[in-house]
């Protein structure tokens, strides 16, 4: 993450968009670690778990949020 917030130097440091992409990267990482968990609560009528519908909306969220709030459309 650090090494992506550096890369990006376009982005102020005080914005919050590192802790961001860090939210969103685990999210997609916890939501993909769920597919091998034994002892998931299920949704009904799908293969999903509770916590992958959770991550995948906190993900999708996030995500929009930075793409709505940049302030440089170039940028990303």
């Amino acid at each position: 993450m650090l090494w992506f917030g550096y890369r990006q130097k376009k982005w102020l440091v005080g914005t919050g968009r590192l802790t961001l992409v860090y939210l969103i990267s685990y999210s997609w990482g916890r939501f993909l670690l769920e597919f091998i968990r034994i002892d998931k609560a299920l949704v009904p009528g799908t293969n999903w778990g509770v916590n992958q519908f959770v991550m995948a909306a906190l993900a999708a969220v996030l995500s929009l949020v930075i793409f709505k709030t940049r302030k440089n459309k170039n940028v990303f």
